[in-house]
């Protein structure tokens, strides 16, 4: 493969790089919304597992095992939905720095590609260029011989 073609094919594998990096970006981001929506809800739902309030009729034996029961449950969904969605976020926030970090290294991957590209037209440029004036100076040369010969 030539210079151009290779050049080409490197652009064309970051471009998909930075697509591929981008997408799992938004699905992440999109992740965590949905997290924290349910979080919400859910952090809302807790609230209703110590409802009613126990009138001071409820007691003896059953009545404790109801209160440590129902405290239980409540102890343990405030783990869930606050802990345990904050941590899933967490761990998603820091997936997508790591990803947004990738992303900035592809994007100045493809800008070095693309200065690269900028700099080898400018050489192919002058080289033409060059060539032209080399053969404007032979064609000059060959009229200056046959003006002698």
């Amino acid at each position: 493969m030539d210079f151009w073609g290779s050049l080409k094919g490197f652009q064309a594998d970051v471009s998909g790089d930075i697509d591929a990096v981008q997408a799992k970006i938004r699905l992440l981001r999109k992740a965590n919304s949905r997290i924290a929506g349910e979080q919400g809800e859910g952090q809302n739902e807790v609230k209703n597992i110590i409802q009613p309030r126990l009138e001071s009729e409820w007691k003896g034996a059953r009545a404790n095992r109801f209160k440590t029961a129902r405290n239980a449950a409540y102890r343990d969904m405030v783990k869930v939905f606050k802990e345990e969605y904050e941590e899933y976020q967490t761990q998603i926030s820091a997936e997508i720095s790591r990803l947004e970090i990738q992303l900035a290294f592809l994007n100045a991957k493809m800008m070095a590609a693309a200065a690269v590209e900028e700099t080898a037209n400018e050489i192919s440029h002058s080289l033409d260029d060059a060539k032209d004036q080399l053969a404007d100076a032979g064609n000059r040369l060959n009229e200056l011989r046959k003006g002698l010969f």
